[in-house]
């Protein structure tokens, strides 16, 4: 597993260096990356059946999928998921011959929707149970 400061570089000095706020991106993009990692999520790149195709050339074009596996009875097959898996976060239009560096820099991208989407979740059983607790309480 790349350590956070190895993000960080690769996000800043790759794709970022020229951005007047390339430090706190490079630092957010690694930690994305890092705790989506952690938490076993998986980012799947599908064709993209809303837009599927680049206008200008034909370039077939896919979207970066965000998948959470709710069992383990999960599989993961190049390109989909199935069995038991949540989609969290989805990014479309994305040229299927971008670059490696560009799509991991939009993978690192739908990890923070996927993540903002997953702590919505945890916050929304905070707060009920929370209230719950309140009222038994009596208070």
């Amino acid at each position: 597993m790349k350590t956070i400061e190895q993000r960080y570089k690769f996000f800043f000095d790759e794709l970022y260096a020229e951005d007047d706020n390339a430090a706190i991106t490079a630092m957010d993009l690694a930690r994305a990356e890092h705790r989506a990692e952690t938490l076993g999520l998986v980012c799947s790149y599908e064709p993209d059946e809303v837009i599927p195709w680049d206008e200008e050339d034909g370039t077939p074009l896919a979207q970066l999928v965000v998948w959470r596996a709710e069992d383990v009875q999960w599989e993961l097959k190049m390109f989909s998921v199935k069995h038991g898996a949540r989609c969290l976060a989805v990014m479309g239009g994305i040229r299927r011959d971008s670059p490696r560096e560009h799509v991991r820099v939009l993978t690192a991208e739908v990890y923070q929707m996927a993540l903002e989407a997953l702590d919505a979740e945890v916050q929304a059983a905070a707060d009920e149970l929370a209230g719950r607790a309140t009222y038994a309480s009596g208070g």
